[in-house]
């Protein structure tokens, strides 16, 4: 039988503890309770938001801000494809509030709010 050294055991120890520390944080799920939001200012037309994983009950929700004039639309896309999976629009005359959510999603989403006269903006959060 061949003697293994201290230094041996130590460097194979290390790489069975770095082996599984990398497979937990492979499998580690996404941050959920997340908000993104953005805001149109400036000389800007368009904001949009970091990317958040759908809840796990399958869900987004999303509200467009109220625009100091004009009417902001705002669009929840799938990150992967592009796909737009929801939609609002808010005016500056009608302050009532506007949220939505959507359901039966399972991947990434990212909000885009556009609105040519410069204002208003929106959030996204799971």
């Amino acid at each position: 039988m061949r003697k293994v050294s201290k230094g041996m055991r130590a460097l194979v120890s290390a790489g069975v503890m770095t082996a599984t520390i990398s497979a937990v944080l492979a499998t580690a799920p996404p941050a959920f309770a997340s908000v993104s939001g953005c805001q149109i200012s400036g000389s800007d037309i368009a904001c949009q938001t970091a990317t958040l994983y759908a809840n796990p009950g399958h869900w987004i929700r999303f509200s467009v801000y109220v625009p100091r004039r004009g009417t902001v639309t705002c669009r929840v896309h799938d990150a992967v494809n592009g796909s737009t999976v929801g939609q609002a629009s808010r005016s500056w005359t009608n302050a009532s509030g506007t949220g939505k959510t959507i359901n039966g999603l399972y991947g990434r989403y990212f909000l885009v709010c556009v609105n040519s006269s410069h204002s208003g903006g929106g959030e996204i959060a799971n």
